[in-house]
């Protein structure tokens, strides 16, 4: 009786877990790692537009079209990446030294122009289709390896990614900007902001399934 009642308490915690129940300490720990990527121009002005997370000593993982944004800095601009604001302490600032992006994200976009596909509507006049959004959207910034930085997070694995379905909890933290209210965010003293989901649906790109875009031509 009690290895069943053991047994029945392993399989309660492990719903509770898919149910998102510890999900709450994960991204409490998380906030510590998460930087709001700022853009300082020489005259004093800010300007935020990104959030970045912690992969290794001195390297920070974000978006392309927000690395992007170092390549396009005037003189005496500089991009930092500033920390979240705790309780009595002033925000720390971390120069971004250089950044690097996904291949990926140019030659798509370029594909996409160049390709232009449509689809024929109800009158039968061709529609051009809108990109789903930037593909392989992802950068990495590079910042003093010296730097006091949170501690790198642990990226999910191939098979924790394989065992997502529809339905499954996830959260995240970060500094989400667009159509919030005063811009989402206090530049000067940024306060993440923690948001829990479900999974809605598994795809590629293009809105098809795993298997499907897998299948040869004929297929």
């Amino acid at each position: 009786r009690i290895a069943v009642v053991e047994d029945r308490a392993d399989d309660a915690e492990e719903d509770l877990v898919a149910l998102g129940a510890d999900l709450p300490e994960h991204l409490e720990s998380a906030r510590a790692s998460t930087y709001l990527v700022v853009r300082q121009s020489k005259d004093g002005g800010e300007t935020a537009f990104g959030t970045a997370f912690v992969v290794a000593p001195g390297t920070l993982a974000t978006n392309a079209h927000v690395a992007k944004w170092f390549d396009h800095l005037d003189e005496g601009d500089r991009l930092i990446l500033r920390s979240v604001a705790e309780s009595g302490a002033d925000p720390i600032d971390v120069p971004v030294l250089s950044t690097s992006h996904h291949p990926g994200y140019d030659a798509f976009a370029t594909l996409w122009k160049e390709f232009v596909p449509v689809r024929l509507n109800a009158s039968n006049q061709a529609d051009s289709i809108r990109s789903a959004g930037s593909a392989c959207d992802i950068a990495l910034l590079h910042v003093d390896a010296a730097s006091e930085l949170g501690t790198p997070l642990p990226l999910a694995g191939a098979d924790s990614q394989a065992d997502l379905r529809a339905g499954h909890v996830i959260g995240s933290v970060g500094y989400p900007m667009e159509g919030m209210a005063m811009e989402g965010v206090n530049v000067q003293r940024p306060m993440s902001q923690t948001q829990v989901a479900r999974v809605t649906a598994l795809t590629t790109f293009f809105n098809t399934s795993e298997d499907e875009a897998n299948l040869g031509p004929g297929q």
